[in-house]
């Protein structure tokens, strides 16, 4: 998931492309002007409001109680999700980044060494971290089109059904509790401070709000009803554009923002230990995956498979966990949920695919096996070919148009391809990641449902190149190799550098470049279209927008400015359509609400405006003044 940055004083970032899948291009929603949409008047005068700009108090940084005895078992988990958060770049590993809380916890606890994603996508990623099953069986590839089925069993179900009262707290929409990962939660916070849907400045919510957020769940626990808790906590800021609080000092700004993340961790652990929680808790910290910062011409990540992306960091710490024990053996997401229930002495259900790392915590050599990566984003973003790769012991191979092998003890950095030079190894390895591949899809169909019903939505969509059939098999898969589109990847981030900075014709001249390559390129059509209507070409943006069905894509700011700029140009039946089809597939877009509800004002429905600015403000989180002014609203519709 993408971040442009918008309002760096107060970290208003915006990503209002609501969740398209790739993290490398977004749709940029600057808000219309006001006087061009003459809709909102005074209603939206500071909805994005300041953020509380005074820092937290740095927590003692060997912040984690010393790991209790290792036959101990602890009563309660926190489970840590780091967004965007490379293995190498931590202080425990060896990194340039200053992470004193993260270090302490590895320190006084246990870390893994080769810790792999298996996917470089925020909510597949995590679909595996709750489910300990990996993405051919979940069934979820990518952001935005899929949703985890309730077939399958998360770890809060598991823990709620053993008597445990289940918390999270989320940091961006990506993780919104419409993509399924809410099973098994009492509580899913994913109220963000724009109103949760992207719609009036923010989509996510930085570590500081992330951290107050779990700490209010945390005094919400009664401990004579539930005397044992699962928190599960997402911190969304090392996520690009790294733009940490100004007083958080480093040589990169991509450290900096894992200072800051470790900051409010500090505080998180201080709070626990205040309430005289910490030394009860098993304290679990990973991340959903890396970043390339560069590496094999990727900035972010989201594309490639190699370790820039997918390698995590593993840290365990508490009751039953040995102080200063290393996990050696390559381990990987799908084992998070085993080895916690193993922790916690609970039963492991039958469909987890992960396996305990409990063993090896005790030192004890466990079998050696495979590890599987994947990589669909480019299929479904630009019709490109899925990746999917195979680690075993050191090697990796890469199964792709153009296959890669490496030897990552000699090579960590993937430099040197040796396919080539080990055409027996890797004919090996092409073997087993076909088998392991076919076997971790199990039994029956996934659980995962795509967001595009039926299958005319489908075909729509794989006409436009974005996606390719559900039911289409490995002879029907793309083939252009991820590795040729880096250009159109370098033209996308140039435009969308240029768009943020409202470089409009610099941003509308490389988008031009890029159609010219690919007339169809369905982010680019949505991102030239936004910025036409940003430079005031209405007209031309209404046409370049119209070229995509924006009702089937899972896209719904592009829809969203589609439909006011419908309300601009006086085209209020095709505006209600849309702004009525997007508060029907996102109850939280607040600005959906809003403008549906301003079109009825003016069109003397008092009843149907007051419904929609109702449901604006059950769904909004932020500034109160907002909130104020929408009340004011809202009684004086029923006063007439």
């Amino acid at each position: 998931m993408r971040r442009y940055p918008s309002e760096p004083a107060s970290r208003c970032k915006r990503d209002l492309a609501r969740c398209h899948s790739i993290a490398l291009m977004r749709s940029v929603l600057r808000r219309p002007s006001l006087a061009r949409t003459a809709l909102l008047g005074a209603l939206v005068l500071g909805a994005c409001g300041e953020r509380d700009a005074s820092p937290p108090q740095q927590g003692n940084t060997r912040s984690a109680a010393p790991s209790s005895a290792a036959g101990a078992k602890p009563q309660n988990l926190l489970l840590l999700s780091l967004d965007t958060t490379r293995r190498d770049r931590l202080g425990f590993h060896g990194g340039s980044a200053a992470t004193p809380t993260l270090d302490a916890l590895a320190r006084d606890g246990a870390h893994g060494t080769a810790t792999f994603s298996p996917t470089p996508i925020t909510l597949p990623s995590h679909a595996t971290l709750l489910t300990g099953t990996y993405p051919p069986r979940h069934g979820v590839r990518d952001n935005g089109i899929f949703e985890l089925g309730a077939e399958a069993t998360t770890l809060a179900e598991v823990l709620r059904e053993h008597g445990f009262r289940t918390g999270a707290v989320v940091s961006a929409f990506v993780l919104d509790a419409q993509f399924g990962l809410a099973q098994g939660f009492d509580d899913y916070d994913d109220r963000f401070e724009s109103g949760g849907g992207g719609t009036l400045g923010i989509d996510e919510r930085t570590a500081t709000a992330t951290t107050d957020a779990a700490l209010r769940w945390l005094d919400t626990l009664d401990r004579a009803s539930s005397p044992r808790f699962f928190l599960f906590a997402h911190y969304f800021d090392p996520h690009f554009p790294y733009a940490a609080p100004p007083e958080i000092a480093a040589a990169q700004p991509y450290d900096a923002e894992l200072a800051y993340v470790d900051r409010e961790l500090a505080r998180l652990l201080a709070g626990l230990r205040a309430r005289s929680l910490l030394e009860s808790t098993l304290v679990l910290v990973t991340a959903d995956h890396g970043e390339a910062l560069g590496e094999h011409g990727e900035k972010t990540h989201g594309v490639f498979v190699y370790e820039s992306t997918t390698a995590v960091p593993l840290v365990l710490h508490g009751p039953g966990v040995p102080a200063g024990a290393r996990i050696e053996e390559p381990a990987t997401l799908a084992d998070v949920l085993p080895t916690a229930l193993e922790l916690l002495d609970l039963p492991v259900p039958s469909a987890v695919q992960g396996r305990s790392l409990v063993p090896a915590l005790r030192g004890e050599t466990q079998p050696a096996r495979a590890i599987y990566l994947e990589s669909f984003l480019g299929r479904y973003s630009f019709g490109w070919a899925p990746l999917r790769a195979l680690v075993r012991d050191h090697w990796k191979f890469i199964a792709a148009p153009r296959e890669e092998l490496y030897d990552l003890r000699r090579d960590p950095r993937e430099q040197r391809n040796l396919l080539a030079e080990e055409p027996a190894r890797a004919e090996a390895l092409r073997r087993e990641l076909a088998s392991l591949d076919e076997a971790l899809r199990g039994e029956g169909a996934s659980w995962a449902r795509s967001r595009a019903e039926g299958a005319d939505a489908w075909a729509r969509l794989a006409s436009l190149g974005y996606v390719s059939s559900p039911a289409s098999e490995r002879a029907s898969e793309p083939t252009r190799d991820p590795k040729d589109g880096l250009p159109e990847l370098e033209l996308l981030e140039r435009a969308g550098t240029a768009q943020e900075a409202q470089r409009l014709d610099e941003a509308l001249r490389l988008y031009d470049e890029l159609l010219a390559r690919n007339p169809a390129h369905v982010v680019a059509l949505q991102r030239s279209g936004i910025a036409l209507l940003d430079a005031g070409r209405i007209a031309e943006g209404v046409a370049r927008l119209e070229q995509l069905d924006l009702v089937q894509l899972p896209a719904d700011q592009p829809m969203f400015r589609l439909a006011a700029a419908y309300a601009q140009l006086g085209k209020e039946r095709e505006a209600l359509s849309l702004f009525a089809e997007l508060r029907r597939r996102n109850p939280k877009f607040v600005m959906a609400h809003l403008f549906f509800g301003q079109l009825h004002e003016a069109a003397g429905k008092q009843r149907e405006a007051t419904q929609a600015y109702r449901e604006a403000l059950r769904n909004w989180h932020g500034d109160a003044a907002f909130r104020a002014k929408l009340e004011q609203r809202i009684r004086g519709l029923e006063k007439r």
